[in-house]
């Protein structure tokens, strides 16, 4: 079972798209990933705006950007490591929601079919299609991620694709809403090379923006049916996000559900914990190492990893790429095959923090909504109690518009929760 970490700095500053690299956002670095490789994880999800990769609707790829992307991915390849490419957008393109319009999904396939056939012979990349798509319909979701499949199997890539569901993408609401009948029945791919990726937080409504989480036992309660689901249908999954705080009864609830993926890893491809990366400063869920020691929450993860043999200073193991290959075995879904080689490289700078914000957020303990990602950035430590109270209001408005209408996106999402303290430190600091 693959298991890595998120690195979203890519994604932070998204109200100032494409905005500037190294202060509005920025890409992990090459010594973050010598840190996880040495933790003997084997996939990293890399999230990234579509705007700031292609500044125009249907316009050329910005060199700059690619060339930062390529030298995550060709340095991850060194250390035996998967990428994940994850459009981090909730479901919309160029401002235009996905599914919803012919123009959208041409704007969503063209995307994804120039950064296909820029990334085609990376054997370690995976395609990410887009994170917790939310305003759309399942049967809206799904014309656009086929439309983004065709363009991606169009442009020679073979490499596996990731296929969220719509509605937030929660893992406990997947047989629940129309997802599973919809969107896990409804893709089509040619080499039948593909997952269904979904989120799992594990606080009382499914936001990833609270530290305690419901019991030792909820991520495994949450996943139970989706899992039931895939084993019954021959599908394949994956965790994209999952992330709890270092109290006891978080780790033993992480823990208990890492377990019980790995006792279905006929279903389970892996996970990616949320998050790590730079610029998340006291972030709650972080496992960024702080003075060379490791988070808490590392050393339940260790349990899961393939025993720390990607070396931070050597090639590590063997290509986790062609380990995520699906073998879904029902008509309606699919599995597949991988790749070789790489492309150029650019060294980033983590230098000025940034600020941030993005629109979604949760339905229930179902909806990874999007607090938690901007949940994730400093809270200056003269400043904590300010922080929270002021976070703490915003989030109560968020859930309760959001238990009010479930088919709205609230303006503060999990995302959104670690960018706005991120942002407090960064005025304050």
């Amino acid at each position: 079972m693959l298991l890595g970490v998120n690195f979203p700095s890519a994604t932070f500053g998204d109200q100032n798209v494409p905005g500037t690299f190294g202060t509005d956002y920025t890409y992990p670095t090459h010594q973050d990933i010598d840190y996880f490789a040495s933790k003997g994880m084997d996939v990293i999800r890399l999230g990234f705006e579509a705007e700031r990769v292609q500044p125009n609707t249907n316009g050329p790829l910005d060199p700059a950007e690619l060339a930062r992307m390529d030298d995550i991915v060709n340095y991850a390849a060194s250390k035996g490591i998967d990428v994940v490419l994850d459009m981090h957008d909730y479901g919309t393109v160029h401002n235009m929601l996905v599914g919803t319009s012919d123009a959208a999904n041409a704007a969503f396939a063209d995307v994804w079919g120039k950064l296909a056939s820029h990334f085609a012979d990376n054997s370690n990349v995976i395609f990410g299609l887009m994170n917790e798509p939310n305003q759309q319909s399942a049967s809206d979701w799904i014309g656009g991620a086929n439309a983004a499949i065709a363009a991606i199997r169009q442009a020679g890539a073979t490499q596996e694709v990731l296929v969220p569901g719509s509605y937030w993408d929660g893992a406990a609401s997947w047989t629940t809403s129309d997802n599973a009948a919809v969107v896990g029945t409804q893709v089509h791919d040619p080499l039948h090379n593909y997952a269904f990726e979904v989120h799992n937080y594990l606080d009382s409504d499914g936001s990833g923006t609270h530290a305690n989480v419901v019991s030792d036992t909820i991520g495994v309660e949450r996943l139970t049916a989706v899992t039931q689901w895939a084993e019954a249908t021959g599908n394949k999954l994956f965790l994209g996000e999952f992330g709890v705080a270092s109290d006891p009864t978080s780790l033993k609830a992480m823990d208990n559900m890492l377990s019980y993926m790995q006792q279905h890893s006929d279903v389970w491809q892996g996970g990616t914990y949320w998050a790590a990366g730079p610029w998340w400063g006291n972030y709650m869920f972080s496992v960024e190492p702080e003075n060379g020691v490791d988070q808490p929450q590392m050393a339940v993860l260790n349990r899961y990893t393939d025993g720390a043999t990607h070396s931070a200073s050597g090639t590590g193991g063997t290509q986790a790429a062609s380990s995520t290959t699906a073998t879904n075995s029902t008509p309606a879904t699919d599995p597949g095959d991988n790749q070789t080689a790489a492309t150029s490289s650019s060294s980033d700078t983590n230098s000025a923090p940034a600020t941030n914000s993005s629109t979604a957020t949760g339905t229930g303990q179902d909806s990874s909504s999007d607090t938690h990602h901007n949940h994730g950035a400093a809270l200056h430590q003269n400043n904590t109690n300010a922080i929270n109270n002021a976070v703490t209001v915003l989030g109560n408005d968020a859930h309760a518009a959001s238990a009010a209408d479930p088919g709205s996106a609230p303006s503060f999402t999990h995302h959104q929760f670690g960018h706005f303290t991120h942002h407090f430190e960064h005025v304050w600091g």
